[in-house]
């Protein structure tokens, strides 16, 4: 382990790896590069692209999610200007909100946005569309109207594949992927891994719950991720 750079505090943990029956993997940063980018930006009548990329850039400059960046390097790449949040208050596992030129701009899942906004079956098939290309979709909606969807992609990592083989190798046949992507996304991603266990729609602490039950139903688990 040493001569692979990989430092192990006690040997106890060495012999633990020696029985591990499942390993469950966080997908952004560890399945995939962890560095999204902004791949469709969708806009409804009325709304200009560039225009609800600042808007939904101006809530996302406050946040700390790498998909904030994508969508901030996206603004910098076209060269438009940043727009000045007030009033920011982050949701949970759901998005953000912010005062952006004189509107209130709710950025988030399409579950969450739904909420406050009505969303017709064109809107969903949209989105179902883009997430089962294995992207991730922010909606955003302003005055109680959808107003865009941006589409960002994470890349896989490409020796993801490789370390799931290798472990199936040595008879580790239970692998499960932990994410907080909706579930088309996910199975997507999944799917191009060969990986069958996938649990979508995580919030963090619902991610520590998935990792009790795995133990359990299988014992011993590693957990690859954050």
């Amino acid at each position: 382990a040493a001569r692979q750079g990989v430092l192990i505090k006690g040997g106890i943990h060495l012999e633990q790896l020696g029985h591990i029956e499942a390993v469950a993997f966080d997908k952004t940063g560890t399945l995939t590069e962890g560095q999204p980018a902004v791949t469709d930006i969708v806009t409804m009548d009325g709304w200009s692209e560039d225009y609800v990329l600042q808007l939904v850039a101006a809530v996302e400059k406050q946040s700390q999610h790498p998909l904030a960046k994508a969508i901030l390097n996206r603004l910098h790449d076209k060269n438009l200007s940043e727009l000045m949040p007030t009033e920011f208050q982050s949701v949970t596992g759901k998005g953000a909100f912010a005062t952006v030129d004189q509107q209130i701009i709710y950025v988030g899942s399409l579950k969450w946005v739904s909420t406050l906004a009505s969303i017709d079956i064109n809107i969903e098939n949209q989105v179902k569309k883009l997430q089962e290309q294995g992207k991730t979709v922010v909606s955003a909606v302003s005055k109680s109207q959808l107003i865009g969807l941006i589409g960002i992609a994470d890349q896989l990592r490409h020796e993801s594949k490789d370390v799931l083989q290798k472990l199936n190798a040595l008879k580790v046949n239970h692998m499960v992927m932990l994410t907080g992507d909706a579930q088309p996304t996910a199975k997507a991603i999944a799917t191009s891994l060969q990986v069958t266990d996938v649990r979508a729609g995580l919030l963090p602490e619902e991610k520590l719950m998935a990792i009790k039950d795995l133990r359990a139903q299988f014992g011993a688990v590693a957990m690859v991720g954050d």
